[in-house]
C-alpha cells in the first residue's frame, strides 16, 4: 500500500495533512481494505476532520478507496503518490496546485467519474480507466502509459497534456497515452496543400486523418501516385474545398530516418520544428533548396510539424532528422540560403493573393551550381505556379552575354502583378511582357490583365541604363514626414532638384551637381515644414550634348 501526502510536488519531504469531509453520519475511507477513519463526529457545518497523525506518510502496495457517500478533499499544495489502484465511489477533490501522481510500476486501475486538477502517471506500468475522468489543468505521462479503455479523458478549457494545450479536447475511448503523447491541429488552405503526418497515429487512412479532403492523397515516387493510406516520413498533396482544420492525436516523433531516391523527394516532418540546417544525410547529398508550399513554393529554413517539403538528392540514401544539439548544420543548405539573400527578386502574385518569388543576380552571388536552384515539380492537376523556363527559381547574368529567361505561369487568376526588388548591384535587367519592355534599374511593378502572357526576363552583366530622361512621382504620396523622389538619367548630366511651396517659394535644394547616367533617387525629410501641397522641380542638362530636360510634380505632406 502506498499513499504519500507531501506539500508541493510528489517526492518532497515536507509533510502536510489531507482533509476529509463528510456531510452526515458515519462515513468510511479505506486504503487497501484497512480502515483509516471509521466514523467522524460532525464538529462544524462543513463536517471536517483530518487524517490522524498515525497515518503513514509512505507505504508500498495497494489502493486508495474512497467509499460511497464519502467526500475526500485534499488541501491545496498537497501531493499524493499512489502505487496501487485509485477507486473512487464517493467524491474526491484535489484543487490546484495539488497533484495526484499514480506511480505504480505494475498495472493500475482508475475507477470512478473523478475530476482532477493535476494528474500525473510516473510509474512504468499501465493505468487503465474504468470510468471517464476530467482533467481541469494538467496531465503528465512521465513513464508508463494510460489506456482509456472504453472510457475517455476530458480536458477543461485550460487543460494541458504533457505541456501541450488540450483545452476542451476529449481523448478516448480506445486510446493509449504515452510519455510523448500529443495532439495536432492541421490548418489547411483552400485548394492544394502539401502535408505530412507528424504523429504516430493509430489509423493512417486519409479518410480518417483528413475526412473533409476533396481529393485523394498524392505521394511522389518519381511521379505522382495516389494512396489511401499515409505514412510517417512522407509528404503528400491533398486538396480541400475551403480553409479549415483537422485534429488528430498520437505519439510524438522527435527523431526519424527517411529513405530517399535519386532526384526529387516529398518528405514529412517531426512533432517538433526542425531547422533544415540540422538535416544530415547517409549515402547521398542534398543538391537543392528545401521547399515548402503555402499557395506557392518558398525556400524553407525549418521543417514545421504537419507540413510536407520537397528536397532533391544526388542518389538513393537516407535523411536523418534529429533534434539532438550535437548535429552540425549542413553547409550546403546554408550556402543556398545565403546566395538567395544576395539576389534580386521577382514577386509574381495573382488576384487571389497567391504569390511566387523568383531570383536573379550575377555569378558572384552564388557559390553552388545552378542545379541547386531547381524548382520542384508542380502540384498535381495544376495549381498556381511560376518558374523560369529552365525549371529553376534563380537565374544569373554570366559575363557580357545577354541572357533571356522566359517566365512560365500556370493556373493563375488575373490580373497578375509582377513586382521586383533590386538587391544585386552591377546587373542590368529588363522585363518584357507581351512585347512591352520595362527597365528594372530600381524597384517597380507591372500589372498583367491578359491570360497566357509572354513574359521574358533579360539579364546582362552591365547595370541597366534608362533610355530617356524622366522624373517619377514621389513615394509615398501623401507622406509624413519622409518621401523618396526618383528620376532617370540616360546620360551624365548636371542636375537641379528643388522643392517649392504652393506660392512658388523655394523650400529646399535637394540636388545641385553632376551625376552619371542611371536610375537615381533622393529622399526628403519634411519634419521642419508644415503640412500642405509642395512642388518639386527637376532640371537635367547633358554634360555632352544640348539636351535639357525639365519637369515638375506635386506632392502632399500630411502631419
Amino acid at each position: 500500500m502506498l499513499l504519500c501526502i507531501n506539500a508541493g510536488y510528489a517526492g518532497s519531504q515536507k509533510k502536510a495533512s489531507a482533509v476529509i469531509q463528510t456531510n452526515v453520519g458515519p462515513r468510511q475511507i479505506r486504503i487497501d481494505g484497512h480502515p483509516v477513519i471509521n466514523s467522524l463526529t460532525p464538529r462544524t457545518p462543513e463536517n471536517t476532520g483530518n487524517l490522524p497523525a498515525r497515518f503513514p506518510q509512505s507505504a508500498t502496495g495497494g489502493d486508495l478507496i474512497v467509499t460511497a457517500g464519502t467526500q475526500m478533499t485534499v488541501a491545496p499544495g498537497t501531493a499524493i503518490s499512489l502505487g496501487g489502484n485509485f477507486l473512487n465511489y464517493g467524491t474526491f477533490v484535489a484543487r490546484t496546485p495539488s497533484l495526484v501522481d499514480l506511480n505504480g510500476t505494475g498495472s493500475q486501475t482508475l475507477n470512478g467519474a473523478t475530476s482532477f486538477d493535476n494528474l500525473a502517471k510516473s510509474g512504468g506500468g499501465t493505468l487503465t480507466l474504468a470510468s471517464p475522468i476530467t482533467v481541469n489543468d494538467s496531465l503528465y505521462v512521465v513513464t508508463g502509459n494510460i489506456d482509456t479503455g472504453s472510457d475517455s479523458i476530458s480536458f477543461g478549457p485550460k487543460g494541458t497534456l504533457n505541456g501541450t494545450s488540450a483545452g476542451g479536447q476529449v481523448i478516448g475511448p480506445g486510446k493509449t497515452i504515452g510519455p510523448a503523447y500529443a495532439s495536432f491541429s492541421a490548418f489547411v488552405a483552400d485548394g492544394w496543400n502539401l502535408l505530412s503526418v507528424p504523429l504516430m497515429v493509430s489509423d493512417f487512412r486519409k479518410t480518417v486523418l483528413y475526412p473533409t479532403a476533396i481529393s485523394r492523397a498524392f505521394l511522389y515516387q518519381g511521379s505522382y501516385k495516389t494512396h489511401d493510406t499515409l505514412s510517417i516520413g512522407s509528404g503528400f498533396w491533398i486538396k480541400f474545398g475551403g480553409a479549415q482544420s483537422d485534429r488528430f492525436t498520437g505519439n510524438a516523433l522527435s527523431n526519424d530516418t527517411l529513405d530517399v531516391i535519386t532526384g526529387w523527394n516529398l518528405i514529412g516532418s517531426l512533432s517538433f520544428p526542425l531547422p533544415t540546417s540540422r538535416i544530415t544525410t547517409i549515402g547521398t547529398t542534398i543538391i537543392s533548396n528545401i521547399f515548402g508550399y503555402h499557395g506557392s513554393y518558398a525556400v524553407a529554413d525549418t521543417i514545421m510539424p504537419g507540413a510536407g517539403y520537397w528536397v532533391k538528392t544526388s542518389g538513393a540514401g537516407k535523411l536523418v532528422y534529429s533534434t539532438s544539439a550535437s548535429i552540425q548544420p549542413s553547409s550546403t543548405v546554408m550556402a543556398v540560403k545565403q546566395s538567395l539573400e544576395q539576389m534580386s527578386r521577382l514577386t509574381i502574385e495573382d488576384a487571389n493573393g497567391q504569390r511566387q518569388v523568383l531570383y536573379f543576380g550575377k555569378k558572384s552571388n552564388i557559390s553552388l551550381p545552378l542545379g541547386y536552384y531547381m524548382a520542384p515539380p508542380v502540384a498535381p492537376e495544376g495549381s498556381f505556379d511560376a518558374r523560369y523556363g529552365t525549371q529553376r527559381m534563380a537565374e544569373i547574368a554570366d559575363g557580357n552575354v545577354s541572357k533571356v529567361a522566359p517566365v512560365i505561369l500556370s493556373a493563375t487568376n488575373y490580373p497578375v502583378t509582377i513586382s521586383w526588388q533590386i538587391v544585386s548591384s552591377g546587373v542590368g535587367a529588363s522585363l518584357s511582357v507581351n512585347g512591352k519592355e520595362t527597365d528594372m534599374g530600381r524597384d517597380g511593378s507591372v500589372k498583367i490583365t491578359t491570360k497566357d502572357p509572354k513574359i521574358m526576363l533579360r539579364l546582362n552583366s552591365q547595370p541597366a541604363i534608362p533610355r530617356t530622361f524622366a522624373l517619377q512621382q514621389n513615394f509615398p504620396n501623401p507622406f509624413n514626414p519622409t518621401t523618396t523622389i526618383r528620376y532617370d538619367l540616360p546620360k551624365a548630366a548636371r542636375i537641379s532638384l528643388k522643392v517649392y511651396d504652393i506660392l512658388g517659394r523655394e523650400v529646399i535644394t535637394l540636388i545641385d551637381g553632376l551625376q552619371d547616367a542611371g536610375f537615381k533617387s533622393v529622399g526628403w525629410d519634411a519634419s521642419a515644414v508644415p503640412s500642405g501641397v509642395y512642388i518639386y522641380g527637376f532640371v537635367a542638362r547633358e554634360v555632352e550634348g544640348k539636351t535639357t530636360f525639365t519637369d515638375a510634380r506635386k506632392m502632399i505632406l500630411l502631419k
